[in-house]
């Protein structure tokens, strides 16, 4: 159903445009050469009040000729351009104001090699397989690479608000607009009307064309909020629910789509089918996460009734401020995320990176690593939140933890589901809007941490939706987040004492949501405890000179014997491996 289609463009002696894709994609059009010579091409999309525009090579042309090209960090999309202007010897790239679709890129004497898929840059000879000790180590702390860096040192990616320009021999990059948080000029009763008003605008765009428009709906809050603005904007969605059997979270949704006068779909996603997904995961992500492997199997399923898919990703860790630093207290053998801003020391690089909520703790890292990579280890990991940081305006110390996730959206570690999701289906995003993304950037620190605009605006868009449970708690959505928190509380004090159980799953891979049980599923699935008990002895692996023989086997084993819990470690490990067996490599860089 998804056969292998390539394109080539020449239009100029000594360069190539090429595209190579599955299957049809919605505003998916051929690069655009004008009478003057230049020729333009585009990946991803952009919007105006009206929709899609129909023609963004045509809109990103004229911006080139009339000398506005640093316009286009203003423009409202997930997008990047290349521009061969011929007559003049120029190539300029561009990327949009979050860098949500990145292109990697080559250049050596004069030669300039481009590519959105970072096995398409492997492929060409010219291109060196080095890998980056820093790349690799952001890979391993961050689950994603920072600022302009890949895993490879000689291989660049884009990073956001970027025009780059080689000309001749010269070479010039300029950011053109910096990521800022600034002071609001509401209070939280009007910035919750502007929220709600902003989640309608940015649905209606996003389903103003006559695709097939589908929403990816969980039985939590966010997709819950898209299908409300949905409904108020007029828009039919088909709505498709993923889980490893028909749970609270699938009952959650039904019922919500149901509500909302939406169709509705659920797609069983068996979890023993994931681990066969990994190796083509890996490639459709370039390697630079975790495999996507919850998605990514279902994707041709969806593709065949669906054009474009939206989503409510990225408005908990925006409006809902889920990443910030907030009290974290221990109850009932859980950590548990209060929606108040805990006391932090200041904003540093150094007091981000020891405390973001995201990656992968030292101590297990420390295991697996050889002492040559340890040595210099922390000193990398936190030049790169510095670099990630200096490409941003912060103010309040707070927002630098927001700052580091946000520089470059193309390589947020939960973005890979929907880098992965390009090559065979369109992902339309809401919350990067401008109408949405701008008042976010308006909210304080302790607004987001709090979540109480967001939830008055999801109230105000769907009351009679959030009286239904959230699938996240088995609470009434109608609950605010603090509310919901003590309620969480009390249940967990209850089964502490054995007057209430969790209920039971009859197949331990499975969860209670939409993902599967990857601690369990790791210990269980044979495929992936073949490649785990490989890993001590992986050549892709130890070649590198990275990794301890002894502590890959220890954490293996540990795992496994179920004496501790490394599933973000060795998922990241199963990544790496697979991507480096597909893509041999020819040393090590001890760069950063």
């Amino acid at each position: 159903a998804f056969g292998h289609q390539v394109s080539v463009l020449a239009p100029a002696p000594d360069i190539a445009l090429g595209k190579a894709r599955l299957g049809r994609l919605v505003g998916d059009t051929p690069p655009l050469t004008g009478e003057d010579g230049v020729t333009v091409a585009v990946g991803g999309e952009i919007f105006d009040d009206a929709g899609p525009v129909a023609d963004a090579a045509a809109l990103i042309a004229a911006h080139y000729r009339n000398g506005t090209l640093e316009r286009l960090a203003w423009l409202n999309g997930n997008f990047a351009a290349l521009i061969v202007d011929a007559p003049r010897r120029r190539i300029v790239l561009a990327s949009d104001r979050l860098g949500s679709y990145t292109l990697f890129v080559w250049r050596r004497n004069g030669a300039l090699a481009v590519a959105s898929r970072l096995d398409a840059l492997l492929a060409d000879d010219r291109v060196p397989r080095r890998l980056s000790l820093q790349g690799v180590t952001e890979l391993l702390c961050y689950q994603r690479t920072v600022a302009d860096h890949t895993q490879y040192a000689d291989i660049r990616a884009l990073p956001a608000a970027q025009i780059w320009t080689a000309q001749d021999d010269s070479w010039d990059e300029r950011q053109t607009r910096r990521l800022a948080w600034r002071g609001s000029d509401f209070d939280e009763a009007e910035g919750a009307e502007r929220l709600a008003h902003g989640m309608v605008t940015a649905v209606r765009r996003r389903t103003a064309d006559a695709a097939r428009h589908g929403l990816l709906l969980s039985g939590g809050l966010d997709a819950r909020w898209v299908m409300a603005a949905a409904r108020k904007a007029g828009a039919a969605l088909s709505c498709l629910t993923l889980a490893s059997h028909d749970n609270l979270e699938v009952a959650v949704a039904r019922e919500s789509a149901a509500r909302a006068g939406m169709t509705f779909q659920f797609l069983p996603n068996p979890p023993g089918q994931l681990s066969a997904n990994l190796d083509a995961a890996t490639r459709a992500s370039d390697g630079l996460f975790s495999a996507p492997l919850n998605l990514f199997g279902a994707l041709p399923k969806i593709a065949e009734s669906h054009d474009v898919l939206l989503s409510g990703h990225g408005l908990d860790y925006t409006l809902r401020g889920y990443y910030l630093p907030c009290v974290t207290p221990h109850v009932a053998g859980s950590v548990t995320r209060l929606p108040k801003l805990r006391a932090i020391p200041d904003g540093r690089p150094q007091t981000v990176a020891d405390s973001l909520r995201v990656g992968i703790g030292r101590a297990a890292l420390a295991g697996v690593l050889s002492a040559a990579a340890r040595a210099g280890w922390d000193e990398r990991r936190v030049n790169a939140m510095a670099a990630a940081l200096a490409s941003v305006d912060i103010e309040d110390p707070y927002d630098a933890w927001d700052a580091f996730l946000l520089h470059n959206l193309g390589r947020h570690y939960a973005y890979n589901d929907f880098v992965a999701m390009r090559s065979v289906i369109v992902h339309r995003p809401v919350t990067f809007d401008p109408d949405l993304f701008d008042l976010y950037l308006a909210m304080k620190p302790e607004w987001r941490a709090a979540g109480r605009m967001a939830h008055t605006a999801m109230k105000a868009l769907g009351p009679d939706l959030m009286a239904l449970p959230d699938a996240n708690s088995a609470l009434s959505a109608n609950h605010g987040f603090a509310t919901q928190i003590l309620l969480l509380f009390a249940r967990a004090a209850v089964r502490r004492v054995g007057l209430m159980r969790n209920p039971l799953l009859a197949d331990p891979t499975w969860s209670h949501g939409s993902w599967s049980n990857y601690d369990e599923l790791l210990r269980r699935d044979e495929r992936f405890v073949a490649r785990l008990n490989g890993l001590a002895q992986n050549p892709a692996l130890l070649d590198s000179g990275l990794f301890e023989p002894q502590g890959l086997a220890r954490v293996v084993d540990e795992h496994l014997g179920g004496r501790a819990s490394h599933r973000k470690l060795l998922l990241q490990l199963l990544t790496l491996a697979s991507w480096l067996e597909q893509h041999d490599y020819t040393g090590l860089v001890r760069d950063g």
